[in-house]
């Protein structure tokens, strides 16, 4: 496997960073513990997706988004979401 990121919906590898992902400590309005990894953003030059990297593991992420609370998803971006958002 290639340690080089590929664009996860055109495959592309023509990739802008758009800034650097902090761990995460507070998830939908839960505490993490351990804290979920940080990585990048990534924007593909081939079909402006931004995205994760590296991707976050499907099992772990569902699982935060099954115990999330509803309430969490409106209010203030965080900083993150603001770097998507830009």
């Amino acid at each position: 496997m290639s340690s080089r990121p590929h664009c996860p919906d055109c495959g592309g590898d023509q990739l802008l960073s758009l800034g650097t992902l902090p761990d995460i400590a507070v998830f939908a309005g839960q505490a993490l513990e351990p804290r979920a990894p940080g990585g990048s953003l990534l924007a593909c030059a081939r079909c402006a997706l931004r995205f994760r990297h590296p991707l976050p593991d499907i099992e772990a992420n569902n699982a935060r988004y099954d115990n999330g609370l509803v309430a969490a998803w409106s209010g203030k971006a965080r900083p993150d979401q603001q770097l998507v958002l830009e």
